[in-house]
């Protein structure tokens, strides 16, 4: 079976990450693979050349017909049987591809994302007869795909995790505060992943307890504002801002808890690196994770922006060992018996037969 994955983003955040772990366990089995991506992005140097033969073109627009000719191109001389979109972006260019050039090439799609679908080109796409399968990460996200499809082609595959990692990560001295408790939220500085409400429930928690300090784990367009917030509040020797840390697998397990305030998610896969690596998570209820994320069983929710809620819980996790090592069990378990790389690649290999009828 011949798989052209494309994946159109230059940087390296979770739905990134998934596309490797797939492309990795696949590898494994009789599949020859192909990868798509954008020049110069991560994606493009981390993929190893025994994995997939990696083709580039420069950065899209919404709507390059460069990239829909590769995708052709690709498909003809490769013998293409499959094509695994990743991102909208991905999907545009596929369904461009059969529908400007007849390559005639079933289609996969992963929807990673809760934002609904909008506009005309948008709905032509997502039901264009090449889509064959629509895989959701999360019941929510099919909930939200559903809403958009004339015939409901959606199946739910979550997210996956390399379930050996952490056992094989070389450690690395990231020069932590020592004696106190490590709150992070790793995460993309986005408008959806609200960090003001990290702030503030850090705030509330710090007026109670000085034995904590807090780490804000990723890099983007907000981080002025974000400093601005954390300096307004007085905050600054009690928040660190790390930026991007390529290391990720081996800053997580110095870390002592998961404060996750996102607004949405698809599913939420940091979660499930601090599930596998025993780390009590507190969160928002922001869609996806709450496939994963059961109240006082794996995780504790609170609702969109409620710090007060958010800083009651993890006050309630530090100060209760019971209660936090049954949550860190049941993660544990969770995590390993439903999320690893080799349930998800088989489910999606079988989507992949499925579609070729």
């Amino acid at each position: 079976m011949n798989i052209l994955h494309i994946a159109t983003s230059m940087t390296w955040r979770g739905g990134e990450r998934q596309v490797y772990y797939l492309m990795e366990s696949l590898s494994t089995q009789s599949i020859n693979q192909h990868l798509l991506c954008s020049e110069n992005s991560e994606i493009s140097s981390r993929v190893n050349t025994s994995v997939a033969t990696t083709h580039v073109k420069p950065k899209p627009s919404s709507i390059s017909l460069s990239w829909a000719k590769e995708v052709k191109r690709i498909c003809q001389t490769q013998k293409i049987d499959i094509i695994h979109a990743h991102d909208s972006k991905s999907q545009t260019f596929a369904v461009l591809g059969n529908a400007l050039f007849n390559i005639n090439i079933p289609v996969i799609l992963t929807r990673r994302v809760l934002f609904p679908v909008k506009g005309k080109l948008s709905l032509f796409k997502y039901n264009h007869p090449s889509i064959k399968k629509i895989i959701c990460i999360s019941s929510a996200v099919q909930k939200e795909m559903q809403k958009t499809l004339k015939v409901d082609k959606t199946i739910i595959i979550p997210s996956s995790i390399d379930t050996h990692k952490f056992e094989t990560t070389e450690k690395k001295d990231f020069n932590l505060i020592e004696n106190k408790t490590k709150i992070g939220y790793v995460a993309a500085l986005t408008e959806e992943k609200d960090h003001n409400t990290f702030i503030e429930t850090a705030n509330l928690i710090l007026q109670n307890r000085d034995d904590v300090h807090f780490y804000i784990v990723g890099s983007g367009k907000l981080e002025k504002e974000i400093q601005t917030k954390i300096a307004e509040l007085n905050l600054t020797e009690h928040i660190s801002l790390t930026g991007f840390i390529k290391e990720i697998d081996a800053f997580i397990p110095q870390l002592d808890l998961l404060l996750f305030t996102s607004l949405s998610e698809g599913l939420g896969s940091t979660i499930l690196d601090f599930f596998l690596c025993k780390k009590p998570v507190v969160s928002t209820k922001c869609g996806g994770n709450e496939d994963i994320v059961f109240h006082r069983k794996t995780g504790m929710l609170a609702e969109k922006k409620d710090s007060k809620s958010l800083a009651k819980y993890v006050e309630e996790v530090l100060n209760n060992e019971s209660l936090k090592e049954e949550i860190i069990e049941n993660a544990y378990k969770l995590v390993k018996q439903k999320y690893s790389l080799n349930n998800i690649s088989k489910e999606t290999l079988k989507v992949y037969t499925d579609s070729l009828g």
